[in-house]
């Protein structure tokens, strides 16, 4: 089940990331560029073993430092950004991918695998994995960036951002051969504050999948964080999972 589930929820954040990006004329090139998640999702259900079972075989190592907007992966599977005021304290059940594995989900190759590189990612539009966590159930969820363009800064809140993203979404959706799609938009309580979000249920080869996809904002940068379980409706104990930072 979590080879099906993988691969969706990463193009999911990142074809709506592409979609919202296009809400800007000077930056319609670049994120159309980020399905470099593509990747991941592109072999058939039963090769994508490979990359989920890397992470799981072994914990992410802690960040020595801060990696400023992208936060710091600690031990016991800890993130915590003081860029956006959010931590996030996994069970052992949970492994956190590591920086390298999330710059690689970001689309850098192997060569270019360096906190510059993906700040060059974000200059020119492109969309970076702060964290990605995932369980043995097939849940998952993850913080990606975005850096908005000065004329966004200052025209899309948290709220317009959604917006786009729900008109976007449901295409994208039938593209993966999700059947069935409910969106709702509302409020996520994540971390002591409410961010809108979009609720979805669909399903895909048969099986029940529920995501939220919640957004806040910090200066010119978007943060996007997205749950997925399948089966059974588990985003609010991921939800639960998060706390603010003082």
């Amino acid at each position: 089940m979590k080879k099906v589930l993988l691969p969706l929820c990463l193009l999911t954040v990142t074809m709506l990331l592409a979609a919202c990006g296009g809400a800007a004329p000077q930056n319609t090139p670049e994120p159309t560029l980020t399905p470099s998640a593509g990747p991941t999702a592109e072999p058939a259900p039963e090769t994508t073993s490979a990359p989920t079972a890397e992470p799981t075989a072994e914990p992410a190592p802690p960040d020595a430092e801060e990696s400023g907007i992208l936060g710091a992966l600690r031990e016991n599977g800890v993130y915590e950004n003081t860029f956006f005021s959010l931590g996030c304290a996994l069970t052992e059940d949970w492994t956190l991918y590591s920086r390298q594995q999330l710059m690689e989900l970001s689309g850098l190759v192997s060569d270019a695998l360096s906190d510059e590189a993906l700040s060059a990612l974000l200059d020119n539009g492109g969309v970076a994995y702060g964290m990605y966590a995932v369980n043995a159930d097939g849940r998952d969820m993850n913080l990606t960036l975005e850096k908005l363009s000065a004329v966004q800064t200052l025209a899309m809140d948290p709220t317009v951002y959604i917006e786009l993203v729900e008109q976007q979404l449901p295409a994208a959706l039938s593209e993966l051969g999700l059947t069935g799609v409910r969106i709702t938009r509302g409020e996520a309580a994540l971390a002591g504050r409410s961010m809108p979000s979009l609720q979805l249920r669909g399903e895909y080869n048969g099986t029940v999948i529920y995501e939220t996809i919640a957004v806040c904002k910090q200066d010119e940068y978007m943060a996007i964080l997205t749950f997925t379980s399948q089966g059974q409706n588990a985003v609010e104990d991921m939800l639960s999972a998060w706390y603010a930072l003082e």
